[in-house]
């Protein structure tokens, strides 16, 4: 496509419904979109919804917990450095592995993580919290004459960068896994929304990351309805048993 717009993104679904019922769009018989929280798609439903009246815009659950992490990443930018780093330093360098091995044989190696492939982050995270010593351990072992990342972690490595990867495997650990979690195949409409709950109520601990996941849900209109619904179902459960 030759541009990326709300005006594009309602071409796009239209001629894909005109390709689904070619004798004429029931549009009364669409009741679920799912899009990302890109402004444009947000955009581009509420125009859909026109010819739509039926259907119900929900932002991918996936995606917005995604924002959260991507919120908590931004308020540790130590961390973020050091895990930048680390990857730079053994990403296409099989010596380095080799010392890596060597030295911590154990100890899985380093993870790469890509900021668009949700949670990996936080993943990265946690690995570097449960094997901070034996990391530390390896870098030690490399000279920085030759990178300039190795020199960068080592300045970062510190009593204060372990008490902030501990602190972010205590409070938003639970966050990647949600994330998989809701991006599982089969999963029940119950299920998929008692995943955030789950988070909001027991698993996320801070008040910053909790108001942000509010803030999120809040803008998604589609989720609101989506827990009438699962609210409905439960009662009507209850009620035939």
């Amino acid at each position: 496509i030759d541009k990326v717009n709300h005006g594009t993104m309602v071409d796009i679904f239209n001629h894909a419904m005109s390709l689904l019922w070619s004798h004429g769009v029931k549009r009364e018989n669409v009741l679920l979109l799912i899009t990302d929280g890109a402004a444009y798609m947000i955009k581009a439903a509420g125009e859909i919804k026109i010819l739509y009246s039926r259907v119900c815009h929900v932002t991918c659950l996936a995606h917005c917990l995604h924002r959260v992490a991507e919120a908590v990443r931004t308020c540790f930018t130590d961390v973020d450095k050091y895990i930048a780093n680390l990857k730079k330093i053994f990403l296409k360098s099989p010596s380095r592995v080799r010392i890596f091995k060597e030295i911590a044989p154990t100890v899985p190696l380093p993870p790469k993580p890509v900021l668009t492939r949700w949670g990996t982050w936080l993943d990265a995270a946690c690995y570097y919290a449960q094997y901070y010593k034996d990391v530390i351990k390896v870098l030690n072992a490399l000279t920085g004459e030759d990178s300039s990342s190795i020199t960068t972690a080592k300045a970062l490595a510190s009593e204060l960068l372990l008490q902030d990867l501990l602190f972010i495997v205590h409070n938003f650990k639970d966050l990647s896994p949600a994330i998989t979690r809701l991006e599982s195949r089969n999963l029940e409409l119950s299920e998929s929304l008692g995943v955030i709950d789950d988070l909001y109520i027991t698993k996320i601990q801070s008040l910053v990351v909790k108001h942000k996941l509010q803030n999120v849900l809040k803008k998604n209109n589609g989720y609101s309805y989506l827990c009438k619904i699962r609210n409905e179902l439960t009662a009507t459960e209850k009620n035939t048993k």
